[in-house]
């Protein structure tokens, strides 16, 4: 990977992030606005998009094996999730004194999502457990990518079990096999699709991708809002071609911009080293008892969230990387 194909990566992390940011604050401008926030959520599945295009650029996991491999995904996961949590119990014992010990021992077995049993200010962390069931399948995914028949036979019985699961099964086991999915079709096909495109091609079906995904989407709200056809299906349809979209778009717009990224590259080089724990502390100042969103205007509002968001998830990647180099210290010792 070029150094700019790096930085097109990172542009994608950082822009998912603050439509991550903006999905769960865009409400305070009222109802009419707080509808893009199902377009912003689509940022998951760019999420999902990146680790999997990532991951498909390898051969294999890596030289150490695959334990080597599951225990270092896990760590840099882990990591800060627990000390995010261990903190956020504390501040509830000590200062709200309520405590649902289900939630909060579910949460710390990174199985909240999938027992809907969330500790407060954690809802969003529901992709963790997807993220590291996609880490989980990972070296299985690089061995039937070897053959060419097993490749197919996989994708069509992926497809296939993806209808059933669908519309038949808990709504919960659904997300989670959607978000799989989403996974490995990026796993799959993304690195092919982006490198049949050149510059502009690729801005321009990107930018034709999103508008045809949002269009299908508004169409489907019209015709077939809050039916199993919509919620099941075209919204599934709708979040792969808009996160294709988005990931294409901003993909190959980074190389046509590259002086001015390349300018910018302190910042973005910032933005992205904290982005997971962004991602991970932003809920806390948002909704909850920790919310800082007390101001009249709905403006500054969002930025005393994002500042503060900003400040705790860079310490906490500090923290989160002083932790991880003790554990890599005792492997080696």
């Amino acid at each position: 990977m070029t150094e700019i194909q790096s930085y097109a990566i990172k542009n994608i992390r950082v822009v998912s992030t603050l439509m991550i940011f903006l999905c769960h604050t865009v409400f305070l401008f009222g109802e009419t606005v707080g509808l893009t926030a199902q377009f912003f959520n689509i940022a998951v599945t760019v999420f999902f998009f990146i680790s999997a295009y990532l991951y498909s650029l390898r051969e294999n996991v890596s030289a150490g094996g695959v334990l080597h491999w599951y225990k270092k995904r896990f760590l840099r996961i882990a990591i800060p999730y627990y000390i995010y949590i261990i903190l956020l119990f504390v501040l509830y014992l000590f200062l709200v004194k309520k405590i649902n010990i289900v939630s909060w021992i579910t949460t710390a077995f990174i199985i909240s999502g999938i027992t809907e049993t969330y500790m407060p200010e954690t809802g969003h962390l529901w992709f963790i457990t997807a993220i590291l069931i996609c880490y989980l399948i990972t070296p299985v995914l690089y061995k039937i990518r070897k053959n060419n028949k097993i490749s197919a036979l996989f994708i069509i019985f992926s497809i296939t079990l993806y209808f059933p699961i669908a519309f038949f099964v808990k709504d919960i086991i659904a997300t989670y096999y959607c978000s799989v999915f989403e996974f490995v079709v990026a796993f799959f096909f993304l690195e092919k699709l982006i490198n049949k495109l050149n510059d502009k091609s690729g801005i321009v079906i990107g930018f034709v991708s999103l508008v045809l995904g949002c269009i299908i989407k508004l169409l489907g709200v019209r015709y077939f809002n809050s039916t199993i056809f919509y919620t099941k299906f075209i919204v599934e349809i709708c979040s792969l071609l808009i996160a294709f979209g988005i990931f294409a778009a901003v993909f190959f717009l980074t190389d046509v911009l590259k002086k001015i990224v390349l300018r910018l590259s302190k910042i973005i080089d910032f933005f992205d080293s904290i982005s997971y724990e962004f991602f991970i502390v932003h809920m806390i100042f948002i909704k909850g008892n920790f919310s800082v969103l007390k101001l009249s205007n709905p403006f500054l509002n969002i930025c005393l969230a994002f500042a503060l968001s900003l400040i705790f998830g860079y310490l906490l990647h500090i923290l989160s990387n002083q932790i991880f180099k003790v554990t890599k210290w005792k492997k080696k010792h």
